[in-house]
């Protein structure tokens, strides 16, 4: 699972963000993306040997702005990049955007400097992985 977040990471950087995977460091940018999985559904198809390599996971992306239009353009941009092919060498991958959160202003957090709440955007995908 390691290497299908490595590459939805390095998908997710094309579109000019810093991109984290399950936290944000401090100090917290004013934007960023952030990229939130599990390790995923057990499959549905078992070896004789009672073991798979099949990978069928939810992967939570936020995408995090200054305003609800900076998050709302962000996305945008972020979507764009996550549509593009993933690669994991010796696999074969699908990542499908599922759904979505309305835009929200997240009033526990200050933009340092400005007295401001930033917003995110949540979008859904599902990551499906076989052995090539």
């Amino acid at each position: 699972m390691h290497a299908h977040v490595a590459a939805i990471k390095a998908a997710a950087e094309f579109a000019g963000y810093p991109v984290h995977f399950g936290y944000v460091p401090t100090p917290v940018p004013q934007q960023y993306v952030l990229i939130v999985t599990g390790t995923g559904d057990p499959a549905s198809e078992v070896d004789v040997t009672g073991t798979t390599d099949d990978i069928d996971a939810r992967v939570m992306v936020k995408i995090v702005g200054q305003t609800p239009d900076a998050a709302l353009g962000m996305a945008s941009k972020v979507q764009t990049a996550l549509a593009a092919p993933i690669t994991v060498p010796g696999r074969v991958v699908w990542l499908s955007r599922t759904g979505s959160l309305d835009v929200q202003v997240d009033r526990d957090v200050t933009i340092t400097g400005t007295n401001t709440h930033p917003a995110f955007a949540t979008d859904f995908y599902r990551l499906q992985s076989v052995p090539a």
